[in-house]
């Protein structure tokens, strides 16, 4: 991640970002971003003087399919067997200490969803484990209808175990800490983490101490930018078909009856309407003709070209600001958030370059 990313992947990257705080995509469980401000802290009893540690829960569905295929292989175990052991430590580290806060977030897909109807024995193990909890603790159930990004606001750290959210939140510049460096689907340089108890909680106090940081905003979007830009082969231009524009009920129907009548329909149309994309045939061709391994072999210069640093962090910068509008939309979020504040001083600096 030491490669800087032009001023067209990072707004690619921006643009992701953006669709996630609309909420509109079915892979998407987090609810859409308030436009107003929301008080967590109030909504929870989280007194000013508290620092806030929000620990997100992982979908086992996810992590046991990765294990089914091979995808996910453990150099050594991870230092909480599951994420009820992992929490139950979070709680009694918390307990004795007043000036923190721990919100627990039970992932969306553990509960009835947009995509699936049903309630996960994990999610019925939960409810018992978290019968009992110290004033300082408290739970974030999906039917609360937070969103993850209204949390990150007025979040000092996030604790995580796999979830994409881990990623999402370095982004933003706010610390992320892991029990086990390869539980995630990210590197864990973005943030910290400990293999031992003592390393662990050590960590996480190292967290709360660093807080916000330009340099983790940085490597997050040069992380994603080698995840879904560089690492990949891109075949939208011959793919028609674009997930969350609008459609009349009528067509919604249609497609619904055509799912049900018809079976692999949809794809069958789409592979018949789909053309030969034009922009990824030369490094499909040089794929093969070099016969690297991945297209990752193709897709790094030996050195930047001189000033690729000044002009990513220039365009690093102004995306930042796409994002703190985004996040912060209206006079009053703006004026409130301390997310917004962080974004927007970082950002104010390539205002006054260009």
């Amino acid at each position: 991640m030491d490669l800087p990313c032009d001023a067209a992947d990072l707004h690619l990257i921006t643009e992701h970002f953006l669709e996630l705080l609309r909420g509109r995509s079915t892979f998407v469980y987090s609810r859409p971003k308030s436009a107003e401000y929301l008080d967590v802290r109030a909504r929870f009893s989280v007194r000013p003087d508290q620092k806030l540690l929000v620990a997100t829960l992982g979908s086992y569905d996810e992590e046991r399919a990765a294990e089914i295929v091979g995808a996910r292989v453990h150099v050594r175990p991870p230092l909480f067997e599951t994420q009820i052991e992992w929490v139950q430590s979070l709680v009694d580290h918390v307990r004795p200490r007043s000036e923190l806060f721990l919100l627990l977030r039970v992932h969306p897909r553990e509960f009835p969803n947009k995509r699936e109807g049903v309630l996960s024995h994990h999610a019925e193990q939960l409810k018992c484990a978290f019968a009992d909890l110290p004033p300082n603790v408290a739970v974030n159930w999906p039917d609360q209808a937070i969103s993850m990004y209204d949390l990150a606001d007025q979040t000092d750290v996030f604790l995580n175990s796999w979830s994409s959210v881990g990623k999402e939140m370095a982004l933003l510049g706010i610390p992320v800490v892991l029990y086990a460096p390869d539980l995630a689907f990210y590197p864990p340089d973005l943030g910290y983490w400990g293999t031992t108890s003592v390393d662990y909680f050590a960590a996480i106090d190292r967290a709360l101490a660093e807080g916000w940081s330009f340099d983790r905003v940085r490597m997050a979007y040069r992380w994603y930018v080698f995840e879904f830009i560089r690492a990949a082969v891109y075949l939208g231009d011959g793919y028609p078909k674009r997930e969350g524009l609008s459609r009349s009920f009528r067509q919604r129907v249609i497609e619904q009856i055509d799912r049900r009548v018809l079976p692999g329909f949809e794809q069958t149309w789409d592979c018949a309407r789909r053309g030969i994309a034009a922009s990824s045939a030369g490094q499909i061709r040089a794929l093969f003709e070099t016969r690297s391994t991945t297209v990752i072999d193709l897709a790094f210069p030996g050195h930047p070209d001189p000033g690729a640093r000044e002009r990513e962090e220039l365009a690093l910068r102004r995306e930042m600001l796409r994002l703190a509008n985004a996040l912060f939309p209206t006079s009053e979020t703006k004026k409130k958030s301390r997310l917004f504040r962080a974004l927007n001083n970082s950002a104010e600096l390539s205002a006054l370059a260009v």
